[in-house]
């Protein structure tokens, strides 16, 4: 990255470095969200396969299931091989379906695994969700059509970015201990994508 120019103005090299910066950082925000998630969800299914007591995290991944294109093996399927279906499924989508940082794409990974839309900041969210945008222009958009980008804004962007994702982070550490209340049940539709009572464990 070069150094902060007081006029704006940069050499074509420069401006390479710059946006070769911005692809870096996003290909490294990206992986961040999709470990995280990841690694969040794992944690969760650890701690109930050793307590068996049911997890928000575990409950939420169930409920986002697309039951239209559940195998046919799942509603004869135990507890244990439903939730862990469900898991692979969610990891799956997240290493090799998942592809950027807007908005759509942290709600994706976040929402699925037990975070509300609360809990994640609202201007945060506008942040990466630009951060993504620009970075698909400079992707994949020829480079004599692109806007030159701003050297300043841009880094601006990327510490209130990882600022957002230190505070969510917090979040994430926390979210594998929560545990659904006393006597609720979670389904999702007539063929039973339940998780179950929460005084039962792994079957």
């Amino acid at each position: 990255m070069p150094p902060s120019s007081p006029t704006g103005s940069y050499s074509a090299e420069q401006f390479d470095l710059i946006r070769a910066f911005q692809l870096l950082a996003h290909a490294e925000i990206e992986a961040y969200l999709e470990d995280v998630a990841c690694s969040t969800l794992t944690e969760a299914l650890s701690r109930w396969k050793r307590d068996g007591i049911p997890r928000v995290c575990l409950s939420h991944v169930v409920l986002h299931l697309e039951f239209r294109r559940l195998p046919p093996k799942w509603s004869s399927g135990s507890q244990l091989e439903r939730v862990e279906e469900a898991c692979e499924r969610f990891a799956t989508y997240a290493r090799k379906k998942n592809n950027g940082v807007k908005e759509r794409n942290v709600m994706a990974l976040l929402l699925p695994i037990g975070l509300t839309i609360r809990d994640i900041d609202a201007t945060w969210l506008a942040t990466i969700d630009s951060f993504g945008s620009g970075r698909g222009e400079i992707a994949h958009t020829a480079k004599s059509v692109q806007t030159p980008p701003d050297r300043d804004t841009l880094v601006g962007a990327v510490d209130q970015i990882i600022a957002g994702l230190e505070q969510l982070d917090l979040e994430l550490v926390r979210l594998p201990s929560r545990r659904l209340p006393q006597r609720t049940f979670i389904w999702a539709n007539e063929i039973s994508q339940e998780l179950a009572h929460v005084q039962s464990g792994p079957r």
